[in-house]
């Protein structure tokens, strides 16, 4: 008891700051005494197993966080194309209003270029016109009188064909126009057609609030790959559709890759790359469309939490 009491005491009182830790050798330590390979061997086990739990907790953090970013954005992107339809509906309604007043359906244009400049104001048309069963197309606003191409979308309507949207170049305008029509009827007979115009930039104001995070966004594109709408306008004005461009600039494949799947599949979440950034995208129909809805977010985003977890990981270890 007496020689413990002794050695405690000596311990307690020595003085580190005098002792040269410069003299100290590893060649004084005795290696081959159990008690050190004991130290060596215990301290390698805990060192790796920290490491290995390390690991593991940063993998299983990001599949559970990346895993919740799918689920998000399948959520996100159903809800923008719901609420994206609705607003399309909306338009549709006002035309719907129009053709049934009286003074449409008689189909004298002196009245109805009338009434058609009275309530394109409470509207958020450009123009509105009539289409005759000629294929002429009337606007009241501008008065311009437009034969209608065979194939615009638009003659659909004398066919009985309703709720038509489409996007494309108008023939008044001869710019990107979203464009409404829906069949006029008189007893039960369809005897015409109301068509209403919208700046081109109408769908990518309607997208400009649906986004995920900071550097998230979305845009709509149509049954053949090309974008309508995006916050970068260029690819709205130049047509893009990485499904050609690919053909001749290969960067685009991972993106191409994206809008087959999605012209196929319809519906779900997929990884994709675009400039070098890696992201993931959601992605739902807009119904009554043949149109897409398409919601981003930046993977370097989603795992920004991730490196934050790693330095702490990393602080533990040392």
């Amino acid at each position: 008891m007496e020689k413990s009491s002794t050695k405690k005491t000596k311990l307690k009182g020595f003085n580190f700051k005098k002792f040269n830790f410069k003299k100290l050798n590893l060649k004084d330590v005795n290696f081959k005494s159990i008690r050190t390979k004991l130290i060596i061997y215990f301290s390698i086990l805990i060192l790796l197993s920290s490491i290995a739990i390390g690991l593991i907790s940063l993998q299983r953090a990001s599949s559970s966080l990346i895993a919740e970013v799918k689920k998000s954005l399948g959520t996100i992107s159903y809800e923008a194309s719901k609420t994206t339809s609705a607003r399309l509906e909306v338009q549709l309604s006002a035309l719907e209003i129009i053709a049934g007043r009286d003074d449409i359906k008689g189909m004298d244009w002196s009245e109805q270029q009338a009434v058609l400049k009275d309530q394109i104001s409470y509207t958020e048309f450009q123009d509105i016109g009539i289409i005759y069963p000629d294929g002429t197309a009337r606007y009241g606003a501008s008065g311009k009188e437009i034969k209608l191409d065979s194939n615009d979308p638009a003659l659909e309507v004398l066919d009985g064909k309703s709720n038509i949207i489409y996007f494309s170049i108008s023939p008044a305008t001869k710019e990107f126009a979203l464009t409404f029509s829906i069949p006029l009827r008189e007893d039960g007979q369809i005897v015409g057609g109301v068509i209403g115009n919208r700046h081109g930039g109408a769908l990518r104001t309607i997208i400009n609030d649906m986004s995920f995070g900071e550097k998230g966004y979305g845009y709509i594109i149509d049954d053949k790959g090309t974008v309508i709408a995006h916050p970068e306008l260029s690819k709205v004005l130049e047509e893009f559709n990485p499904i050609e461009e690919t053909k001749n600039d290969v960067n685009q494949e991972s993106t191409a890759n994206l809008f087959e799947k999605i012209l196929v599949e319809k519906s779900g979440v997929d990884y994709y790359s675009i400039a070098g950034e890696d992201y993931y995208a959601g992605y739902a129909p807009i119904e009554n469309t043949p149109w897409t809805i398409v919601i981003t977010a930046h993977e370097g985003e989603i795992l920004s939490s991730i490196t934050a977890l790693r330095t702490a990981i990393f602080l533990v270890l040392v």
